[in-house]
């Protein structure tokens, strides 16, 4: 069996060396821009490949983060929320992918602050916040209000919130959440994730 660490240039170049008329489309995988990944390729007893693939962070769906460039206080929880938002975007209804996105901006926005924050007790409370009270703080930080997009994203996010509860709906007249609010919800995830330089992309 081939190492699964190993680079998929060598499994490539032997497949196309040994294989008759192979399908092109295959070509496409593993490549630096493609959505998927070779985990893995073994030649099996009927004399076919089987090759394991594993989806690129994202999926299409989302950047792909670079977790050496997530702060050490939130690196794990920050891979594992964007692994879980894009599950959630593939199979869940809009109201549930609105609010893990919530969820999920509050996550990173905290951490992104509380990075920032020398006082260990603050980090605590702001790690601790809702995606309202993030915000709260990103608009009443000298440095972090000048992160306009991100304190825009993220307010948006919370004011998608109540139109997924039936009681919010009838109190204040709102619509329901609609696809394409998930849709806003996904990118606006996204956007985060730039906007910290979390991405493989960033400089």
């Amino acid at each position: 069996m081939r190492n699964a660490s190993a680079p998929a240039s060598g499994w490539l170049h032997h497949f196309f060396a040994h294989t008759p008329n192979p399908a092109l489309k295959l070509v496409a995988i593993g490549v630096e821009d493609s959505l998927w990944r070779i985990l893995n390729a073994e030649r099996i007893s009927t004399g076919e490949w089987l090759v394991t693939l594993k989806a690129r962070g994202g999926a299409g769906l989302l950047p792909e983060v670079d977790a050496d460039k997530v702060p050490e206080l939130g690196r794990a929880g920050v891979v594992k929320a964007v692994d879980h938002m894009v599950d959630v975007a593939h199979r869940e209804t809009p109201g549930s992918i609105v609010d893990v996105a919530r969820n999920t901006a509050a996550l990173l926005m905290g951490v992104y602050a509380a990075d920032r924050e020398p006082d260990a007790e603050k980090r605590r409370r702001i790690l601790g916040q809702d995606l309202g009270d993030v915000c709260k703080h990103f608009r009443d930080n000298v440095v972090l209000k000048k992160l306009e997009v991100v304190t825009s994203a993220g307010h948006i996010l919370a004011r998608l919130h109540p139109r997924n509860k039936p009681n919010e709906q009838q109190r204040h007249d709102l619509r329901p959440v609609t696809e394409d609010d998930a849709t806003f919800a996904v990118s606006a995830i996204g956007l985060l994730l730039n906007e910290f330089q979390w991405t493989r992309t960033s400089p």
